[in-house]
């Protein structure tokens, strides 16, 4: 899949869409007045993430630029990743605290709601994840932290199945 679109965000607030057939800035998204720390896309392209400084997060499309859902993440430190599952209806952010200091970091979890269109929280947990990662299917996530100790998750009931201290 060729990807058409691109963002960049930064500490002034604004998010640049940009056009990468044409090589040229298809304009900005309303300035948020707080740094833009981290931007994740769908598999499909169709909708993209932004997240600001403060947790505040807006889901949009960038096509349009449209915002669709907006929400505030608990971590009040930005993720450091983020993705989509693959068909956009679940949003995960993984986060790790200062060097040394265990589980000062957060996985969240957000499930998109059919009826409000909005994204509700699904799972807030105070560890620390250096890497989270969805399983195609959405159902299961693999966690990473600051010790290498990996950690399975069940999406469905927002409780861990299994951990591994070493690999």
């Amino acid at each position: 899949m060729l990807f058409r679109s691109l963002c960049t965000a930064g500490a002034d607030g604004t998010i640049r869409l940009w056009n990468l057939q044409k090589l040229m800035n298809r304009g900005t998204l309303p300035e948020n007045q707080r740094s833009v720390e981290n931007i994740a896309f769908s598999a499909d392209g169709r909708l993209a993430c932004s997240v600001r400084n403060d947790g505040a997060t807006t889901i949009w499309n960038p096509s349009t630029g449209e915002q669709l859902s907006t929400f505030t993440m608990a971590n009040t430190a930005s993720p450091q990743r983020m993705a989509f599952s693959t068909d956009g209806t679940t949003l995960i952010a993984s986060s790790f605290g200062p060097e040394g200091i265990r589980n000062a970091g957060r996985i969240e979890v957000w499930a998109l709601d059919a009826e409000t269109n909005q994204y509700v929280s699904k799972i807030t947990e105070r560890r620390s994840a250096k890497l989270a990662v969805l399983s195609p299917d959405g159902l299961l996530l693999l966690s990473c932290d600051e010790t290498s100790a990996l950690l399975l998750w069940d999406l469905t009931t927002g409780k861990p199945l299994a951990g591994l201290s070493e690999i």
